[in-house]
């Protein structure tokens, strides 16, 4: 598997999810693998389900790790990139997404559908994601310029 940012993420089962902003701590639970995640970013507040889960500061490698993921979800809308190097010199699993449009956040729904293991339900959220942006230009059309 190949992430967003051109990186290879190796396969394997995944029981433990860290995800290290807001934004793909979200995706993880839209791709259904919210009873996956291990722990959050200190900065996600949604969806609701997180108030019970463990804090992790983004920035924090070695705590990081110490939460055992099988796989790391990284952004690069935040998140810095020599802490991503570093997890994976300590041999973490990380599948970077970099959602800067309305189409490449529709392939990160499949991304996250194929990294998590549940490759039906990325198809079903990118589905729903573009059709909702779809809907969106249409309207978008219909206002004065």
């Amino acid at each position: 598997m190949i992430d967003q940012l051109g990186d290879a993420v190796p396969g394997g089962p995944v029981r433990r999810v860290v995800p290290l902003a807001p934004d793909v701590t979200e995706l993880a639970f839209a791709a259904g693998a919210g009873s996956l995640v291990a722990a959050v970013p200190l900065a996600a507040d949604y969806p609701t389900e997180i108030a019970r889960l463990p804090r992790v500061a983004p920035n924090d490698a070695e705590a990081i790790v110490a939460l055992r993921p099988d796989v790391v979800l990284a952004t690069t809308a935040g998140n810095d990139p020599r802490v991503v190097q570093r997890l994976r010199q300590l041999g973490t699993r990380v599948c970077s997404m970099d959602v800067t449009s309305f189409a490449r956040l529709v392939e990160a729904c499949r991304l996250a559908g194929d990294v998590l293991g549940d490759p039906a339900q990325g198809e079903r959220l990118a589905r729903e994601v573009d059709a909702r942006s779809a809907r969106a230009t249409e309207r978008a059309r219909a206002l004065p310029r």
